[in-house]
């Protein structure tokens, strides 16, 4: 169990008041965040709109840290990256982002093509179990969070909510949950139509309806469960979307045509919380350690070595590049022609030679 810090209790965000405030911020991204998009290649995992919604977010928020659980191909990766390099790149905010399987490489060269270097700094990206993760090398106490969970399933659940959230008590930070729908405002009058019985899969054809809430993913069901249990409001960005469209009809608006169509649509499809507004103390499940064979230790291991070895490579193709541009530029190439003379003129071993050391070492 913990419980929360009276000072660290935070003002509940808004995100459709934080899109109304960052909208300058957006509109003046646009075009890159644009390119993103289209550099990640799929925008049927995050929509354009919640590109600008998450970016709003960050930057009306500020965290410090923001730890990604699921990243894909690196949509929301991207969009982290873009905030945290608009907030003042890593000294000002750092990006952790955990996911078993490396695709975002693929994407990380097409975005190298159009952003330097530098934009790549806040990233700090992992491949590893999340299950098994030490979440404490990530959270920095003092420091302000934003969770960003996308990672599917009961194990993830049970390991984000009494591994991960417990180190969070006495941080200010907010748990974002992509993957849910509003049933009052975002979806469909919840039938059956064609599809079964939802299951246990994750992100399929199948869902299920709990409270005001329509979701295809397991942890939806733990978060239920847990934020019952402590009392915690669960929020939904599609709500705040729907009342700032009640009783800012101006306001937008304006939204509609600074930001269009693709940036803004008044939907949400995903909902929050924070431990902060907890009414006592927090409990928290047990975590039931799956102890790891060897071969799935070993297969953590070779992941990490082929994480190094791409990492070194990356390096390694950075220097060739550095050099290269060295080599090709005209000073070397005057410096060069300039050497080739003087051995020339002034052999090793002749007295020319021995004089023009002599009067280097000197003005050295």
């Amino acid at each position: 169990m913990g419980r929360v810090n009276e000072s660290e209790r935070v003002t509940v965000i808004n995100p459709a008041r934080a899109l109304w405030n960052q909208r300058n911020r957006v509109v003046a991204a646009g075009n890159r965040l644009s390119k993103l998009i289209d550099a990640v290649a799929r925008p049927n995992d995050l929509p354009p709109h919640q590109w600008a919604q998450f970016f709003a977010l960050i930057l009306e928020f500020r965290p410090e840290v923001i730890i990604e659980l699921g990243r894909g191909c690196g949509n929301s990766l991207s969009c982290f990256l873009e905030a945290a390099n608009q907030l003042g790149g890593r000294a000002v905010c750092q990006v952790h982002s955990l996911d078993r399987e490396d695709n975002w490489t693929p994407t990380a060269d097409r975005i190298k093509t159009f952003v330097p270097m530098e934009w790549f700094l806040p990233a700090n990206v992992l491949i590893c179990n999340i299950l098994n993760f030490d979440f404490s090398s990530i959270v920095q106490p003092g420091k302000r969070h934003l969770i960003f969970w996308d990672a599917h399933g009961f194990e993830v659940a049970e390991c984000v909510l009494g591994k991960l959230l417990p180190l969070l008590v006495d941080q200010e930070h907010i748990v974002a949950m992509h993957d849910v729908f509003d049933s009052r405002y975002e979806c469909p009058p919840p039938g059956y139509g064609s599809a079964g019985l939802w299951k246990g899969a994750n992100a399929e054809e199948q869902f299920f309806c709990l409270e005001n809430t329509i979701s295809s993913v397991a942890q939806t069901i733990s978060v239920i469960d847990f934020k019952n249990r402590n009392h915690i409001p669960f929020h939904s960005a599609g709500q705040s979307f729907v009342e700032f469209q009640r009783q800012e009809q101006e306001e937008t608006k304006e939204l509609q045509r600074v930001l269009g169509k693709d940036f803004f649509t008044g939907f949400a499809n995903w909902f929050w919380f924070t431990l902060a507004e907890a009414e006592g103390e927090v409990t928290f499940p047990k975590v039931i350690n799956k102890e790891l064979t060897l071969v799935e230790q070993l297969e953590q291991e070779c992941k990490l070595l082929k994480q190094e070895c791409k990492l070194l490579k990356q390096e390694n193709e950075d220097l060739n590049a550095g050099l290269a541009s060295v080599n090709n530029s005209t000073a070397w190439k005057l410096a060069q022609r300039f050497y080739r003379l003087r051995d020339r003129a002034a052999p090793e071993g002749s007295w020319l030679r021995t004089s023009y050391d002599w009067i280097r070492a000197r003005i050295r």
